[in-house]
């Protein structure tokens, strides 16, 4: 019990608000000695406190005042004012791109890493450079059976689409109906 103390004399401050409520799940195997590295599974209880923290003006001016260290290495900068922008909430990006533009930005930066930067990436895919590092770095493949079924699905969308359109078809516009020809003859195109 002594060692869950001494672990816990130096909490985080967001930890420091629950009092003497256990902060991280018990492990599930057999007792730990006590130099043992701290589980990193918070409680839910702990996961809101901290979350709660995150989001309050003290936790924004830390981050902020710590930004000004120039001592900072770049990912620990980037990784701070994300943190900063996100204000505490989960990673979602406001644009999700197709599988097949993921690979092309994998292909460009992989064979052209000189030509291909990453804020290069993000401008010519319209996506933050934050998802370019993100896909860059993530190692997720489909597998071959799951690709098959999107395109698959993805053929069926377009003969359905294909379909309806047909059976849909407007009527054909006539020259009375043709907006240019009245803008044409002089009257208005509404």
């Amino acid at each position: 019990m002594h060692a869950f103390r001494a672990f816990h004399t130096a909490r985080p401050a967001w930890a420091r608000s629950l009092g003497k409520s256990v902060l991280y799940e018990a492990p599930t195997d057999a007792p730990q000695p006590p130099d043992a590295a701290k589980p990193t599974t918070l409680t839910a209880k702990a996961q809101t406190a901290k979350d709660k923290w995150l989001r309050s003006e003290a936790a924004q001016s830390r981050m902020r005042d710590r930004l000004k260290d120039a001592s900072l290495a770049g990912w620990q900068r980037r990784k701070i004012e994300l943190k900063l922008k996100l204000g505490g909430e989960k990673w979602a990006p406001e644009k999700k791109i197709a599988t097949s533009s993921m690979e092309k930005i994998r292909l460009l930066n992989s064979e052209f890493p000189q030509e291909w930067p990453i804020k290069r990436l993000s401008e010519q895919f319209k996506i933050s450079q934050e998802s370019v590092r993100r896909i860059l770095k993530s190692k997720f493949r489909a597998s071959q059976a799951r690709t098959d079924e999107r395109e698959h699905h993805r053929q069926q969308q377009i003969h359905t689409f294909k379909k309806a359109r047909l059976s849909h078809a407007p009527a054909p516009q006539t020259r009375a109906t043709d907006k240019g020809a009245r803008q044409r003859r002089g009257g208005s195109a509404v």
